[in-house]
């Protein structure tokens, strides 16, 4: 059972099938996918950037935040990762399952950095379930 959403849920769910949760495996792996622990991190909402500051450094990293809905076409996604040009990262993480390939690739090529899309990541984890 996959929860479409990298919030954090508290662990109250039961099942006899395995319950995949994207914040956990994305804080368990992306800190080890860094060398210096600095990454940028985009979430759909300004109001969660404080929260996202404080979870992604309960991971152990330091991370730039910038806010960009991935429903809302109007917002320019330049304008998003221009603060990230700043910074020395060593990667980005588009931290909401409604972010798309096409957006991640729009934020590769404007940054020149690599960028982790959560839905393809935990789909990629959900495939080794499912390949028996």
């Amino acid at each position: 059972i996959l929860f479409i959403c990298t919030g954090t849920f508290p662990d109250v769910f039961h099942s006899d099938l395995p319950l995949l949760y994207p914040q956990k495996i994305l804080h368990s792996v992306i800190p080890h996918m860094t060398k210096s622990g600095k990454i940028g991190v985009i979430i759909p909402a300004k109001e969660q950037i404080q929260q996202t500051v404080q979870k992604w450094g309960e991971a152990g990293l330091d991370a730039t935040v910038a806010a960009y809905s991935p429903y809302d076409m109007s917002d320019e996604i330049s304008q998003t990762v221009q603060e990230f040009h700043e910074k020395k990262l060593d990667l980005i993480v588009m931290d909401c399952i409604g972010y798309t390939s096409w957006m991640k690739n729009e934020v590769a090529r404007k940054t020149g950095k690599p960028v982790v899309l959560a839905r393809t990541f935990v789909a990629r984890v959900l495939g080794e379930l499912l390949n028996h």
